[in-house]
């Protein structure tokens, strides 16, 4: 079709075009080892001899946050042969210790490549802890097959032996795994910033940058797909950032839409001891809406009707699954020039919708900040998602912001002058007194004519943007009216229009407080969960890189 064979070419001679991908909150747009020894006459295991790590250490000094959020991980089955250990914890279960003088039973679990050791299974103080690298070996001990000895750098050892040989030969699997993951892992530089990625990834340059660090396009070699990989730099820095970033992630990695921005792959942290910086993978996008829209370059009415159609099915899927997007604008629209074909990205502000829930008032960029939301409306709903598709529709028709405010009186202003002064009936939602005060204090304006506005729009454009646009969040379309309408008509793809098919249950992790170690904590189990799912999939096909195309739409 015309939509899917002459964007490209349009945006080739504007020189508009750029590689894009937004996986992370804050994306951009306006806006040495330590060990412990327990006493008691047991060796220490760590490489130091000193206190266990700054996380272990906060585990111990606040057993009560450690079980909560920020500590030892609990899990219904004790069996390390059968596993269903909890996310973060590769294996776990007793073995018996070799101390200076005796034997004794340990609860030990090993965290990516930490293994820790406790009194019981129920102790949340960590008594002392190995930290595995790339040197590090694993044998054998004794001729019963039940032992086994890890011996680190520095040449400290940690002798344990099993219940059974089983056991035995699980627990020695599960740490040569961990050995072995740590020499996957490549460190380059790009533009004087470090990366610490899996081998599997062919770095090509960096494509973004800003507040939250840097996005570098790359293909990876086992699929030969083009992917972004961006590196959330000090993730922890900042907790509400932080928790954007864990929201994002438990969002992308349910979700399962042909417009909606694929998760490919999060790094997983070597060790929650060193865990400072987030990669997230995505697919990689040529561009995104406000690039096409500042570039100029006219779009056919069957363009329009396919970007508009494909962010509504897109919009439609969240809703079905509960959630509101919260931040939908140009720049969170990604577009592959070759296809036309759209992805909605950047779900850092993304939430679940709690029926009668009070909500946020500074979530979406003004200029596409529904007017519930400007009048200090709490119980806001995913109507506000529909008034933000109707400003960027108005902004596709027109090419240019349609409610640029300077500031939020000014937004407000804006608002009124183009729907029109609002009746008593339609400001049912305003409780706030200074709110409503405001507007009725506004001079009375008209709506104005919005085929005027758009000349070149057809009728049912117009019908379509005008009940995008209405100021009354009951009386506003919804996502499923909207798919359905008349202007959309020529370019619907039943495929598209599927549901999610459940709902989105987050609530653990709006719960998670604000503290590093506890969001340390939860980002390390979500990234392991993540991983574990991957394991479940069938294997990606490998596919021939496309040649030329994807290279000139970087240059």
């Amino acid at each position: 079709m015309m939509r899917r064979s002459t964007l490209k070419d349009m945006l080739m001679r504007t020189g508009s075009t750029r590689d894009v991908s937004k996986s992370a909150a804050g994306s951009g747009g306006a806006d040495g080892a330590a060990g412990g020894s327990e006493g008691g006459g047991e060796e220490s295991t760590g490489a130091s001899g000193g206190a266990a790590s700054s996380a272990a250490a906060a585990a111990a000094a606040d057993p009560a946050a450690a079980t909560a959020d920020g500590g030892k991980a609990s899990s219904s089955s004790s069996d390390p042969v059968s596993g269903g250990f909890p996310p973060g914890v590769d294996m776990q279960g007793f073995l018996s210790k070799k101390g200076n003088l005796q034997w004794k039973a340990r609860w030990f679990e090993l965290h990516g490549n930490v293994l820790y050791y406790y009194k019981s299974k129920e102790d949340n103080t960590v008594r002392g802890m190995l930290e595995l690298d790339q040197s590090s070996t694993v044998a054998a001990l004794g001729g019963d097959g039940k032992a086994l000895q890890v011996i680190v750098a520095g040449g400290r050892a940690l002798k344990v032996s099993a219940e059974t040989e089983a056991e035995c030969e699980l627990w020695k699997l599960h740490i040569r795994s961990a050995i072995e993951s740590l020499g996957s892992i490549q460190k380059i530089t790009v533009n004087n910033q470090s990366f610490e990625i899996d081998k599997r990834y062919s770095v090509n340059r960096k494509i973004g940058a800003g507040a939250y660090g840097m996005v570098v396009s790359a293909v990876d070699e086992k699929t030969g797909k083009r992917v972004a990989i961006k590196k959330v730099k000090g993730a922890f820095d900042d907790t509400t950032d932080a928790k954007r970033i864990l929201r994002e992630i438990r969002l992308m990695r349910v979700m399962n839409h042909s417009n909606i921005l694929s998760l490919v792959n999060i790094i997983k942290p070597i060790s929650l001891e060193h865990f400072e910086d987030v990669y997230i993978i995505t697919e990689l996008m040529s561009t995104d809406l406000q690039q096409i829209i500042f570039s100029k370059t006219p779009l056919n009415e069957d363009q329009t009707q396919w970007i508009l159609y494909q962010c509504l099915c897109g919009l439609q899927y969240l809703h079905s699954a509960s959630i509101l997007h919260r931040d939908l604008k140009p720049s969170n629209l990604l577009v592959d020039i070759e296809t036309c074909d759209v992805r909605i990205c950047d779900f850092g502000l993304s939430r679940g919708e709690v029926n009668g829930g009070t909500k946020t008032d500074y979530v979406v960029t003004r200029w596409y900040r529904a007017p519930e939301i400007m009048l200090a409306y709490t119980h806001y709903d995913y109507a506000i998602d529909l008034w933000s598709m109707g400003c960027i529709f108005g902004e596709l028709l027109s090419r240019r912001p349609l409610l640029p405010g300077k500031d939020y009186i000014d937004q407000l202003k804006l608002i009124v002058k183009l729907v029109g002064s609002p009746s008593e009936d339609d400001l049912w939602f305003v409780t706030n007194r200074n709110a409503k005060n405001f507007i009725s204090m506004l001079p009375h304006s008209e709506a104005q004519d919005f085929k005027a506005k758009f000349p070149s729009a057809p009728d049912s454009a117009i019908d379509l943007l005008t009940r995008l646009l209405t100021l009354d969040p009951a009386k506003r379309i919804d996502v499923g009216h909207a798919i359905e309408h008349p202007y959309l008509e020529a370019v619907r793809e039943p495929r598209l229009e599927s549901l999610a098919g459940f709902k989105v249950d987050a609530s653990d992790v709006e719960a998670t407080q604000l503290k590093k170690t506890h969001l340390q904590r939860k980002m390390f189990e979500e990234i392991c969960s993540f991983h574990d799912d991957m394991k479940k999939r069938p294997p990606e096909p490998v596919v021939a890189p496309v040649e030329g195309a994807a290279e000139d739409a970087q240059s």
